[in-house]
């Protein structure tokens, strides 16, 4: 019972940080990147990268593990018929879109803020000071990725509360 619970706990806490995390970054920084450049914006969003990019390989993979346990060894999930009952497809489906998400963040959205950061030639203001037409556009496609990446968590949340609901 008691690992059970951990194991509960741990999925809870990392999902709320994969997916807070991931909100935070569409709606209060990349908002702040669209329209200007601050002195050492590129910098200090280096860093931020690289930590997210660290801390949401972590927590995605171990949202997706506790998923499975949870399903499996201290779930209902203990046969492959029980992934045709209406909770096994449910969860099933859950658990395919968590690996999805896990790849369309590292490729869509790592690999696009890699090229952000990485390109130097985006990080030239014209001569307003204000940002590169590039610039502008390299944002609001990974804004347009994290919003896909949201969708996505919008998805599974509702595949948990599904779960919750279904009868075997």
């Amino acid at each position: 019972m008691l690992v059970s619970t951990m194991v509960h706990w741990l999925h809870i806490a990392s999902a709320m940080i994969w997916v807070g995390g991931s909100a935070f970054i569409d709606f209060i920084i990349l908002p702040l990147l669209r329209n200007k450049f601050q002195p050492q914006q590129r910098e200090i969003l280096g860093v931020v990268y690289a930590r997210t990019k660290a801390l949401f390989s972590i927590v995605g993979a171990l949202t997706i593990i506790t998923g499975i346990i949870r399903g499996t060894i201290f779930g209902i999930i203990v046969s492959w018929d029980m992934l045709i009952t209406p909770y096994g497809v449910i969860w099933l489906i859950g658990l395919l879109l968590s690996i999805g998400q896990a790849i369309w963040g590292a490729i869509a959205i790592g690999k696009n803020s890699q090229k952000l950061f990485d390109n130097h030639e985006l990080w030239i203001p014209e001569p307003s000071g204000l940002p590169s037409p590039k610039y502008k556009k390299a944002v609001k496609t990974l804004a347009l990725f994290g919003i896909i990446h949201l969708g996505g968590f919008v998805l599974i949340i509702t595949c948990m509360v599904l779960m919750s609901r279904v009868l075997i």
